[in-house]
């Protein structure tokens, strides 16, 4: 039930997002690279699908460790981490791209 929930707010939020972002990069003069609507849709469903198996990940990660705080703690910190040196200028270009 959970990743139904997480699936459905994912493509949600990225049908919402997706549109408006594009529309604010433009305004602000930044380059947005021109794709179809079906390129557009598959980024929409890939994003709620990534929720889903976020979910699911949390959940079995809860189930092992029998506790949602810390089950919470370190899915998110799985899944946020390793972007961080990528995107936070730390790494050089070569390796971040």
């Amino acid at each position: 039930m959970a990743e139904g929930v997480a699936c459905a707010v994912g493509l949600v939020s990225a049908a919402v997002t997706v549109p408006l972002g594009e529309g604010s990069a433009l305004g602000r003069g930044f380059r947005v690279f021109p794709v179809t609507a079906a390129t557009e849709a598959r980024v929409v469903a890939g994003t709620g699908l990534l929720c889903a198996a976020a979910a699911v990940l949390a959940l079995g990660v809860g189930a092992l460790l029998r506790r949602s705080g810390p089950a919470v703690a370190l899915v998110t910190a799985s899944i946020v981490l390793p972007f961080l040196p990528a995107t936070s200028g730390v790494l050089p270009p070569d390796i971040s791209r």
